[in-house]
């Protein structure tokens, strides 16, 4: 009996299990270290770089808001009490 070609990547793949162990089980060790190495290569300062920017933005609207508001609130005071003691 011939084997598929997809059955001859996948037994190259994976390999032989170990004598004593199921296939079931050699599979699913294997699929275990894939996963893991594929979260190891993850790169997540991409996202923590976005977040500190969020938060820089954040801090920037509020100082100017604040700055606008103390500006607005000192210009009442000159134009009113200051300019009229002139």
């Amino acid at each position: 009996m011939k084997k598929s070609q997809l059955r001859i990547a996948f037994d190259h793949f994976l390999g032989q299990p170990e004598p004593g162990k199921h296939r079931m089980e050699y599979i699913m060790k294997t699929l275990t270290r894939i996963q893991a190495r594929i979260n190891s290569m993850r790169n997540e300062d991409g996202a923590t770089a976005v977040e500190y920017g969020l938060i820089v933005t954040l801090i920037a609207i509020a100082i100017i808001g604040g700055i606008t508001a103390v500006g607005t609130a000192l210009d009442g005071v000159f134009r009113n009490d200051i300019a009229g003691n002139l």
